[in-house]
């Protein structure tokens, strides 16, 4: 995803589902979640941030038992798994080739039969995040051949998959030995 991926997403989920709100997971400096509108307003500084459904997990609850004092700082941060929360690692300027997107992550851990409501969330997640995205398609960037299989389990975003579409050696990345473009 890309930024404005992520406003896309994030206006849409809230649409559906008025309870969520996206937590920033940089240090804070008090133990009170950082919230913003949208995962497009989480700084860059986090490699992780969280997607919350407050109607599941309230406030009360998540800052007694889901936010931490950092180790050896007079900062905080708050999980980013638990009941009502979905993982959001967001996708990067690959380091081995900054002209590509490295991948990002949405990931929950719960138990669907201990945790229905966190379980109907996930998924509600996931099928707004799925709803216009696009397959993946390996790419040979040797040859420049483009796989006609797409990548199981790997997706791109409408504005992913316009601006790192295999023009100007601009894909999307996996890892270093691995570069997709959305259309086959």
């Amino acid at each position: 995803m890309t930024k404005s991926d992520e406003e896309q997403f994030s206006q849409r989920l809230s649409a559906l589902l008025p309870d969520v709100t996206f937590i920033d997971s940089c240090d804070w400096q008090e133990p009170v979640p950082q919230l913003k509108n949208s995962l497009s307003e989480c700084g860059s500084s986090s490699p992780q941030h969280a997607i919350w459904n407050r109607s599941i997990l309230d406030e009360s609850e998540y800052r007694k038992s889901y936010v931490f004092r950092v180790l050896d700082s007079n900062a905080y941060f708050g999980a980013t798994v638990g009941p009502g929360l979905i993982q959001y690692l967001p996708s990067r300027m690959a380091d081995y080739d900054p002209s590509c997107l490295r991948h990002g992550r949405l990931s929950a851990s719960y138990d669907p039969k201990a945790d229905p409501r966190t379980d109907q969330f996930v998924k509600t997640a996931f099928r707004v995040l799925k709803k216009g995205a696009k397959k993946v398609y390996l790419v040979d960037r040797a040859t420049g051949k483009i796989s006609q299989r797409p990548e199981a389990g790997l997706i791109a975003l409408t504005d992913a998959a316009k601006r790192f579409n295999g023009e100007n050696g601009r894909h999307l990345t996996h890892h270093a030995h691995a570069f997709f473009v959305a259309e086959p």
